[in-house]
């Protein structure tokens, strides 16, 4: 009697823990339909966050940030253990349900790996994805900040080495941002920059031309908005000679002055209609006027490399109350016309204004048309009385 006490206690137990294997299977079944999309998605962008970081940290790490590595290595071991949880479950998954597989392999599968100690570490492993998660957040938060807004990855890069990053940060000073963009130029060439001046002159116009973008008057501020209207491409991202739009850096300057009559005083006032409707951002609904256009000339030198068009006028405005709002434009064959200044008689009191067009904007033989822009409130004029450009080789 005993005996058979005994049988069917092990044969309950058996049964016990068949059905108990069976709502584990169930409950993978349900894991595999709910929870392991979620699973992946988690996997996947954690994955890029971690990739954002790599692309910042891989250029050296920003001092203020050594210390978060270790954080990072640690998140790294997690997750390598999350993913060989992962591929056990999926190469399981697998040999019990794919139909290539004899019964042997899955009864084999299953006496070696049950399915409740597989949903134990399934379900143990979304519990350790949480923190993780939370981790990221917090360490993207920090080394980010405001930054996580710049898409354009040496942009993003200047901003961060800038310092001052906090999540509630919308703009920098433009000296800031020509310093951080100057110091990773000098990294990229190892430290040698043959002409120094000249390579900090090709940034601060770079950055000159980013505050203008916004559709208000240049502040020397450069804010995030500024800096997401740059385009992003394969030849300008990699790198901030790419940014600046040479091949090069520069080791000899030569100039060549473009032909443009130097004796304009062309005026336009508030009554000119709209003539261009390229005109975008602040401003581009105002009265404007041709003031002059030219073709930039080759270099007598075909081993050197376009660098920009340097443009020097003498422009006024009405002389009277409100200043900083008149412009002077460029545009550059039929593209958006891009500001080169606007007037600011209590600022620059000689009326001496200069800018570059840089060479990401032009190339040899474009033709280039300067133009006024004038506000449209009573009173206000703009008077351009002298033009003079060059051609920048190096």
């Amino acid at each position: 009697m005993d005996g058979i006490v005994s049988a069917l206690g092990n044969l309950k137990t058996g049964i016990d823990d068949l059905l108990k294997q069976l709502e584990s299977l169930k409950n993978i079944e349900i894991i595999s339909l709910t929870q392991l999309p979620t699973y992946e998605e988690s996997l996947n962008a954690l994955k890029k966050s971690i990739g954002t970081l790599y692309d910042i940290f891989i250029h050296d790490i920003p001092y203020q940030h050594q210390l978060r590595l270790v954080l990072i290595k640690t998140i790294e071991i997690e997750i390598n253990s999350l993913n060989k949880i992962f591929e056990d479950f999926t190469k399981w998954h697998k040999n019990i349900t794919g139909n290539s597989c004899c019964y042997l392999v899955r009864i084999k599968t299953l006496f070696f790996q049950k399915p409740s100690t597989l949903e134990k570490k399934l379900n143990s492993s979304f519990d350790k994805m949480k923190p993780i998660i939370k981790d990221m957040i917090d360490l993207e938060n920090d080394i980010l900040g405001s930054a996580k807004r710049i898409q354009h990855p040496i942009l993003k890069r200047a901003w961060i080495n800038v310092g001052g990053n906090q999540l509630n940060d919308n703009d920098i000073s433009a000296t800031m941002l020509i310093q951080s963009l100057y110091v990773m130029l000098k990294k990229e060439e190892n430290g040698n920059l043959k002409k120094e001046d000249y390579c900090k002159k090709m940034i601060e116009n770079f950055v000159r031309y980013i505050d203008t973008l916004a559709g208000t008057p240049p502040d020397a501020r450069i804010s995030i908005e500024e800096l997401c209207s740059i385009n992003i491409t394969p030849e300008n991202s990699a790198s901030v000679k790419g940014l600046l739009g040479i091949t090069k850096q520069p080791d000899e300057e030569i100039s060549k002055d473009i032909i443009v009559n130097d004796d304009l005083n062309i005026l336009i006032n508030n009554s000119h209609e709209i003539l261009e409707k390229s005109h975008r951002g602040y401003g581009c609904d105002w009265p404007s006027k041709i003031a002059c256009e030219f073709v930039v000339p080759n270099s007598v030198n075909p081993e050197l490399s376009l660098c920009g068009v340097m443009v020097k006028c003498n422009a006024i405005d009405q002389g009277f109350g409100g200043t900083g709002h008149a412009q002077v434009r460029y545009q550059v064959n039929n593209d958006v016309s891009i500001p080169g200044f606007s007037v600011w008689r209590d600022k620059v009191l000689d009326g001496i204004y200069n800018f570059t067009i840089t060479p990401d904007k032009v190339k040899v033989g474009d033709t280039v048309k300067i133009w006024l822009c004038c506000p449209p409130w009573s009173g206000w004029s703009l008077k351009l009385k002298s033009i003079h450009s060059k051609v920048l080789f190096a």
